[in-house]
């Protein structure tokens, strides 16, 4: 039932949105709504989800799960290997926050993979993004689904009444349609990357309502609007919709000049920006907090070799003409780019043909300062920043070195999806002709693309022509006379739809992370030890984050913001390579193991660990091993030796002997002194996600280590707390027996809480002071 509750969910916003005054059509929110159920048919309407839930079987233990004498799955076989971040980051994550949330938890801390980090300020589990929050009660596989509906219908919606402010209905229509089922939108429907991209036409209204009228309704409204853009999407995708909004807002300010005070709405604009970054707060601070510490700024912050964006040669460029050029899976293995990051630049030939034709119109008419020629310029700038052309590239790197500039193919679909409805008007206004002549040279580049490719063999060469198919019935809807530009609408659904409708599997929910004996075996353990403990999974074996589906703590590690120091840790203790995409760890013999409080290692099926006096084998099946280290360290202990020294690349003393970079003058005396009585003790009374509840019996001040990294936050009481081995969290226990609670509790999100609660109380409190006039 999902399709229920996503139109329930709609037809409240639709109805809140009337009522407030917004002249949304019910024909066209009808139309909208119908758009999306029929693209999400089957996901929306059976107990199916669109998550490409086989690519777990290329990786141990789904790979050795499989019927007698059939071979291995191979990355030709799974339903979309493009989208394999989905399951194996991006579903894991929502899951913890889901968790989280129904626990009544804030989700601030990951701590089922690289011992533990932030999971709120990671930038893409999104756990304060309202459509996270209105997914809740429907099932995961079902909230994916629930989420993805969303995005369409936030992109459709807001993209028409973006437009309608200066167009037809009939373009509006037309352009929102484009936008919403263009190759950007729908490749990256499952990641929070369209969350802010489906926020963006929002974003730019509130801009143009500001600058046409300053009202407290107006400034709140786009406050709260900018807000939930930063909490709903990417980090990276937030900021080149923040870079297209401030070239917007100068555009109209200062080049159109369609506001009679420019400065008053630029200024409303800032102060809401502002206002929104408190209401943000809440993710911001933490995400600011953590980015500096995190693997990903310091692989942006080093030196690069070259700053010409991946996915910029020449067959990347086709693929912004028709997508589906160079073939794709599952019909036929690929002979050229079908990634996601290459082929998300393509809002359907009605958009190629209206880029050329307001170009012409533009010229011919010299009307330089209208906001169309904006979206020509946006058009063509964004091109050039995706595929690497000379003084575009250094520029836009030079503004924006951290967000990676292939992914401006936004800027492409959103500037060409507003020239549809540009068009549209002028020529049914004025003349058709400039829509013609740029149908004409949308049809000379691809009957050029068809006589000068070499193609492979003649079978490439006719998937080729057949994908071009749908875009020449587009173009020959647009140069028929007298044609009702609803038909070019029909065809460029129908297709869009063709283009990219292959790309999300469809699968049964059960195929969702499967159980296998492994994994239910782990699961008893974990049942049966109430002591906190993670694994370690070797070579392929239960890929980093997958864990977390079964409440299981990894030690490996596979995300962005993973803390920089970890992964440096493990690149000089195990040979761990940060720089491959999916790192593997194949060392046991390190006694690194020991302290990270690894209790089982899981192997593949063909490997066996032989140091019987440390490993003890407790499962072996077709799907893998099984062995428990019996030398673990557990999650805090107390050490007998404290080296003041911050080199824990060579460390193997990890159980007794601490490294601590700088060491307080006040402990110096008692820590550092020859242990010669009673050893300490330290227990587990209890343990959750982010907190512990111990019990510390020491003879004297003694150094009390943990395996978890010491991100800003952890806390223990009132003691003093330390950060020892190269960056894990450790306190000092003063003499006598104690009980300590350990916990996370960053202050740069309650601070920033208590700052947004506050905000948004004021901003409320202003909003209804004097009741403002309708939104248009």
């Amino acid at each position: 039932m999902t399709w229920l509750y996503v139109g329930l969910l709609y037809a409240v916003s639709v109805f809140l949105l009337r009522r407030g005054g917004v002249e949304l059509p019910r024909r066209v929110a009808v139309l909208f709504y119908a758009l999306v159920l029929l693209f999400l048919w089957r996901p929306l309407t059976q107990d199916v989800v669109i998550v490409p839930a086989d690519v777990v079987k290329l990786l141990a233990p789904w790979s050795e799960v499989r019927p007698p004498n059939r071979h291995v799955v191979t990355k030709y076989e799974v339903s979309n290997l493009n989208l394999h971040d989905v399951p194996m980051q991006i579903v894991p994550w929502m899951h913890q926050v889901r968790e989280s949330w129904r626990s009544f938890a804030v989700p601030l801390w990951n701590a089922d993979a690289g011992c533990g980090y932030p999971l709120l300020a990671n930038g893409q589990s999104t756990p304060l993004s309202p459509l996270r929050l209105l997914s809740q009660p429907l099932p995961l596989g079902q909230a994916v689904t629930a989420e993805a509906a969303m995005k369409l219908l936030l992109a459709l919606v807001l993209t028409y009444l973006f437009c309608r402010r200066r167009y037809s209905p009939l373009a509006s229509v037309l352009a929102a349609i484009v936008y919403a089922f263009s190759t950007w939108t729908t490749t990256w429907l499952q990641f929070p990357i369209v969350a802010a991209s489906a926020l963006l036409p929002g974003v730019l209204l509130a801009i143009d309502l500001l600058l046409e009228r300053v009202t407290r309704r107006r400034f709140a409204a786009a406050a709260l609007l900018f807000a939930v853009t930063v909490l709903s999407g990417h980090p990276e995708t937030v900021y080149h919709a923040g870079l297209i909004a401030l070239v917007y807002g100068l555009w109209c300010a200062f080049v159109e000049r369609s506001s009679g005070n420019a400065v008053r709405g630029l200024l409303a604009v800032a102060g809401a920006s502002a206002v929104a970054a408190l209401l943000s707060a809440p993710f911001l601070v933490p995400f600011a907090e953590a980015v500096l510490r995190s693997q990903r700024f310091s692989e942006m912050a080093a030196p690069r070799t070259t700053i010409i964006p991946p996915y910029s040669d020449f067959p990347s460029a086709v693929l912004l003409l028709q997508p589906r050029f160079f073939g794709h899976l599952p019909i036929e293995r690929p002979w050229g780019p079908t990634t996601l990051e290459s082929i998300s630049g393509f809002a359907g030939a009605m958009a190629l043909a209206c880029w050329v034709a307001a170009a012409i119109y533009i010229v011919l008419r010299r009307r330089w300062r209208d906001r169309e020629t904006l979206y020509v310029l946006g058009v063509l700038l964004s091109t050039g920043i995706v595929l690497g052309w000379p003084g575009i590239t250094e520029a836009f790197h030079a503004v924006a070195g951290l967000a990676p500039t292939m992914r401006m193919r936004l800027g492409i679909c959103w500037f060409a999806s507003l020239l549809v409805a540009a068009v549209v008007d002028w020529s049914r206004r004025d003349s058709k002709l400039p829509l013609l002549a740029g149908t004409a040279a949308v049809a000379a580049a691809m009957l050029w693309l068809m006589r000068t490719t070499a193609f492979p063999s003649p079978s490439h060469r006719d998937t080729a022509l057949l994908s071009l198919f749908p875009s020449l019935a587009v173009m020959l809807a647009l140069t028929l006379p007298k044609v009702r530009f609803q038909v070019a609408g029909l065809a460029t659904i129908a297709e869009l739809f063709l283009a990219i409708g292959w790309w999300h599997p469809v699968m049964p929910s059960r195929e969702l992370y499967p159980p296998t004996p492994l994994t239910r075996a782990l699961q008893g353990l974990r049942r049966s030890d109430p002591a906190p403990f993670r694994i370690l999974g070797t070579g392929g074996q239960l890929y980093p984050n997958v864990s977390a589906m079964f409440g299981i703590e990894d030690v490996r590690v596979h995300d962005p913001m993973a803390d920089a120091r970890y992964v440096k840790l493990l690149a000089q203790q195990v040979g761990w390579e940060p720089h491959e995409y999916y790192a593997k760890w194949n060392e046991t013999n390190t006694p690194l193991l020991d302290y990270l409080n690894v209790r089982y290692v899981v192997t593949e099926p063909a490997q066996e660990l032989t140091d019987s006096a440390r490993f003890a084998p407790l499962y072996a099946g077709r799907d893998g091993r099984i062995y428990e280290n019996r030398t673990m360290l557990p999650r805090f202990f107390a050490v007998r030796n404290v080296i003041v020294s911050a080199d824990a690349g060579s460390h193997s003393d990890w159980r007794y002997t601490a490294l601590i970079a700088r060491l307080p003058k006040r402990f110096q005396d008692e820590l550092t002194a020859p242990w010669s009585g009673e050893d300490a003790r330290v227990d587990i009374l209890s343990s959750g996600v982010d907190r512990y509840r111990l019990r510390v019996r020491t003879p004297r001040p003694a150094l009390i280590v943990s395996s978890i990294p010491n991100w800003p936050g952890w806390r223990a009481g009132k003691l003093p707390v330390l950060e020892v081995n190269g960056g894990f969290f450790a306190f000092v226990a003063p003499a006598g027996e104690q009980e300590v609670e350990v916990a996370y509790r960053p202050a740069s999100f309650y601070a920033s809480s208590a700052i947004a609660l506050l905000t948004l109380a004021a901003l409320l409190a202003l909003s209804r002071t004097r009741r403002a006039a309708r939104l248009p």
